[in-house]
This record gives structure tokens, C-alpha cells and sequence, in this order.
């Protein structure tokens, strides 16, 4: 462990169709928004924004035409392991992986350095990147995302939200469920809307965590589900959290398979 700084039940729907037909990255390439979902977080009307990055994905599934595909934030397949090209910007191509990876975290600079006070509606990104190329994003299925209310002698007091990427996935109808998206610019995130109106001022913990998966096979199919390695190594611009006393960043802290911050929330 690092320190850093001052201080549903799940509905799946199976799947009708044959395995190849599901596995297309046609259907894939597209998904993402900025926009809509129960909480703000999750698309209504995923096909808002093409990616315009390399993804590792943690997750492999080998389909029964032998090619190999991620699985993608809205629970389809993407193909691994061959060149992308977003159709908005035809002269950049893309890799897309699925292999074990470290990574560091990026919190949104928007998130770090700002003042919130109690009844503000917070925007929480994180992005991994792999460690040794940043331009190179991962997205897994197994990640979670917690805020907590701390004591003042820094205990967890109460718990405010949890959500993990899994949950959303295969879901019919709104969700709450944590979830990545990809942004305007074309860059996948992992977001969450956290409308604090109804909570104390305070110190809260906000944790990005990594964690195991139960499913085996692939919804509606027979075909295992390969999990890759994720690693967590480090964090963006450490030398920024507790550089400056005019946001409200308390703490910063990862390990292996976490990554996490304390905020506080002024009085209104």
C-alpha cells in the first residue's frame, strides 16, 4: 500500500442469437454518451460517441470463428487484437488489446482541485491508462466505485454508495450501476454522478477499486471468459494532491488493486 498527499440483483438477458452473429464489433464500436441512464452516468441511447483510443480490455472471450473480442461497457463484444479506426476520423487507427496490463489511475482534475460544499453535484471520473503507454486505456468488467462518510477520527461512519461495472451489464430497463462511457473526445472513463444534497459537510472517501468476477462463460454461450491481470501502480499527478490549500483533496492513496481519495465537503 501507497499512501500519497497530506493526510441489483442483476437481470442478464441470455442472448438468442448464434455466438458469432452476437460478436460483432459493428455493434460495439458506438457505444458510450455523456448523457442520460437513472443516476446520469449510464446512456440512454449508447451510440452517442465513437472511441477514438487503443483499449486493453481485461476480459478475453474467444468466439466460435476463432477471433478473439473485449467485453465492451454496454455488455457486447469488441474484437481484440487488430487495428480500429474511429469512422469520424478515418486516418487514425487504433489498437485494441486484451492482455495483462499495470496501469495508474487519473482522477479528474475537475474532481481534485475544487472546493465542494454539502449540496453540490459532483462529477467523479477515473481513467486507466496503461503505465507504460498512457495513450492506452483498460476498461474491465470487474471494477467498483464506493463513497464513504468518515469520522472525525477518519473511521468509515457511513456508507453512501457502491456500484460495481458488472452490475450494469445484461440489465433491462434504467440502472444505477457504476459504468464507463466515452466522452466527446473519444476517450472511455469510468464516471459517477454523486448528488451530495442530502448529505452532512464533511470527509468522504471516494474508492475506485478492482475487484474478482463470477461469471464464467460468456451470457448465452458456453465460452469461458479469460480475466486478465490489472495492476495498479501508481496515480496521475501525484506532486498536485495537497500541493494547494484551494480544494478540498484531503488524501490519496493505491495499491494493487485500489486507487482512492478523501475529499471534504464544506458547509453550504
Amino acid at each position: 500500500m501507497k499512501r500519497i498527499g497530506v493526510t441489483a440483483v442483476v437481470l442478464v438477458v441470455l442472448m438468442t442469437a448464434a455466438f458469432t452473429g452476437m460478436a460483432s464489433a459493428a455493434q460495439s464500436v458506438n457505444a458510450g454518451g455523456s448523457n442520460g441512464g437513472h443516476n446520469g452516468d449510464r446512456p440512454d441511447n449508447p451510440g452517442t460517441f465513437f472511441l477514438n483510443q487503443s483499449i486493453n480490455f481485461g476480459e478475453r472471450v474467444v468466439a466460435d470463428d476463432d477471433k478473439s473480442y473485449g467485453i465492451f461497457m454496454d455488455g457486447s463484444l469488441f474484437e481484440v487484437d487488430t487495428a480500429y479506426t474511429n469512422p469520424n476520423f478515418p486516418t487514425e487507427v487504433h489498437d485494441m488489446f486484451s492482455e495483462n496490463v499495470v496501469v495508474q489511475a487519473d482522477w479528474s482534475d475537475n474532481l481534485i482541485l475544487h472546493d465542494w460544499r454539502a449540496g453540490d453535484k459532483i462529477r467523479t471520473e477515473v481513467i486507466l491508462q496503461d503505465i507504460l503507454d498512457p495513450s492506452i486505456t483498460i476498461y474491465t468488467i470487474c471494477a467498483s466505485f464506493k463513497i464513504e462518510l468518515l469520522s472525525a477520527t477518519g473511521e468509515v461512519a457511513d456508507e453512501i454508495w457502491a456500484g460495481t461495472t458488472y452490475d450494469g451489464l445484461w440489465v433491462d430497463g434504467p440502472t444505477d450501476a457504476y459504468s464507463a462511457e466515452v466522452n466527446q473526445l473519444g476517450n472511455l472513463l469510468y464516471g459517477y454522478n454523486w448528488d451530495t444534497k442530502d448529505l452532512p459537510a464533511g470527509q468522504y472517501r471516494l474508492t475506485f477499486e478492482l475487484i474478482g468476477c463470477e461469471l464464467v462463460t460468456y451470457p448465452g454461450t458456453e465460452t469461458p471468459i479469460q480475466y486478465n491481470s490489472i495492476t495498479i501502480d501508481g496515480m496521475v499527478d501525484p506532486g498536485m494532491y495537497g500541493a494547494d490549500d484551494n480544494y478540498a483533496l484531503d488524501a490519496a492513496e493505491y495499491g494493487a488493486t485500489y486507487t482512492m481519495i478523501e475529499i471534504s465537503l464544506l458547509e453550504k
